[in-house]
């Protein structure tokens, strides 16, 4: 049986604890915001850090700090 993240979440929620259930709403919540970063940083990257997130392991986060 192979888990995934959204099982586990499943499973957790069902266990309707509320500390459990709050910090899984600040991980989704969290996870949203992290989205909208990535997108905003895809929108305002520049050609050298493009080329930074094409080595592996490196997202347009880590470009943009390699690039400042």
């Amino acid at each position: 049986m192979i888990c995934t993240l959204e099982r586990v979440r499943e499973w957790l929620l069902s266990l309707k604890l509320p500390k459990i259930n709050r910090m899984l709403s600040i991980i989704e919540f969290l996870d949203e915001k992290i989205e909208e970063i990535e997108k905003t940083l895809k929108e305002i990257c520049i050609p050298t850090v493009k080329l930074l997130t094409s080595i592996p392991g490196v997202g347009n986060y880590s470009a943009v700090l390699i690039y400042t």
